[in-house]
């Protein structure tokens, strides 16, 4: 069986949590595409929300991983502390929204 014996601590290579060059090239490739059409994006969202507020609210919520990442606990060893919050909109407050934009207009 080739390789170390378990239980010997890890030697070379990268650190933990240390992205690959190529994660890390990709994902500044697209915050400079993202930054260089926030005008765009704004003036879609303000269109969409126009048009059909629900559905500018689910595009919404889709942006969210993006802007509030789920907290990782560095702490404990990968086991939970306490549950993460889950900012997703769920299908019952969709219909309640739905009912909601609907009165209002």
């Amino acid at each position: 069986m080739p390789g170390k014996p378990k239980g010997l601590p890890k030697t070379g290579g990268r650190e933990k949590g240390t992205q690959n060059k190529s994660t890390e090239e990709a994902k500044k490739l697209f915050i400079k595409i993202m930054s260089g059409n926030i005008v765009k994006f704004k003036a879609a969202l303000d269109y969409l929300y126009k048009k059909d507020k629900l559905e500018w609210l689910k595009v919404v919520n889709k942006f969210f991983p993006y802007y509030l990442p789920r907290k990782q606990d560095i702490t404990s060893d990968d086991k939970p502390l306490r549950p993460g919050i889950n900012l997703s909109v769920s299908e019952r407050i969709m219909k309640d929204l739905e009912k909601l934009i609907d009165e209002n207009n």
